[in-house]
C-alpha cells in the first residue's frame, strides 16, 4: 500500500505501476515537509472520522447490554405459579413478560453484537492510520507497509516504558549515593 500525496488516498502500487488510480499521477518515493504536513492532516481527519464511528458503535454495545439485562429480568418475571395452592413456577409463553423478554434478549443481543463488530473494525482502521501517520512522519516515505500485530506493539511500548523506568531508578540511586557521600564528607 502507498499513499498518493496529491489526492491523499491509499492505493496498491504493484497493480498500477506506481500511478495513483484516482488522480493518475506518479507517486514519488519520498516527500518534502509541506507535502507530509498536508498528507498527515488528511490522514488525521480520516482517523478522527473512524474514531467517531467507533464511538457510535460503542453506544450500540451499551444499549445492547441494557436491553439484554432488561430481557433477562423480564424472562425471570415470566415464570408464574401453576396454581394458587402450588408454589411450582412454570414459564408462561403467552404472558406479556415473556414476549417483552424475548424482544429484549433478541434486540439487545443483536445490538450488542453489531456494536462489538463495528467497534473492532473501526478500532483496527484507526490503529492502521496511526501507524501510517507515525511512519510517514519519521521517514518522509509514502509506503508504510503492514501494521505490526497488537501484541508486538504492546510488547514494544511496555519494554520501552520498563527501560525508561529502570534508567530513572538508576539515576535516582546514583543521586542518593552522591547525597550520602556529600553528607559523610561534611
Amino acid at each position: 500500500m502507498k499513499y498518493c500525496p496529491h489526492c491523499k488516498k491509499a492505493f496498491d502500487p504493484s497493480k498500477t505501476n506506481g500511478v495513483c488510480p484516482t488522480c493518475h499521477l506518479q507517486a514519488p518515493e519520498t516527500i518534502d515537509q509541506d507535502t507530509r504536513t498536508s498528507l498527515v492532516q488528511a490522514l488525521h481527519r480520516k482517523a478522527n472520522a473512524y474514531g467517531d464511528k467507533r464511538d457510535g458503535a460503542m453506544s450500540f454495545v451499551v444499549l445492547g447490554a441494557i436491553f439484554l439485562i432488561i430481557g433477562v429480568i423480564f424472562f425471570v418475571l415470566s415464570f408464574k405459579p401453576v396454581s394458587v395452592d402450588d408454589n411450582t413456577r412454570v414459564i408462561r409463553p403467552d404472558s406479556l413478560e415473556f414476549v417483552v423478554s424475548m424482544l429484549g434478549i433478541c434486540g439487545g443481543g443483536l445490538a450488542f453484537l453489531y456494536g462489538c463488530v463495528r467497534a473492532i473494525i473501526f478500532t483496527r482502521k484507526v490503529r492502521v492510520l496511526h501507524h501510517d501517520i507515525d511512519y510517514i512522519n519519521m521517514t518522509l516515505r509514502l509506503d508504510p507497509g503492514p501494521t505490526p500485530l497488537l501484541v508486538s506493539d504492546v510488547y514494544r511500548k511496555t519494554s520501552l516504558r520498563l527501560k525508561n523506568y529502570l534508567k530513572i531508578k538508576k539515576v535516582e540511586r546514583e543521586a542518593k549515593k552522591a547525597g550520602r557521600k556529600a553528607s559523610k564528607e561534611s
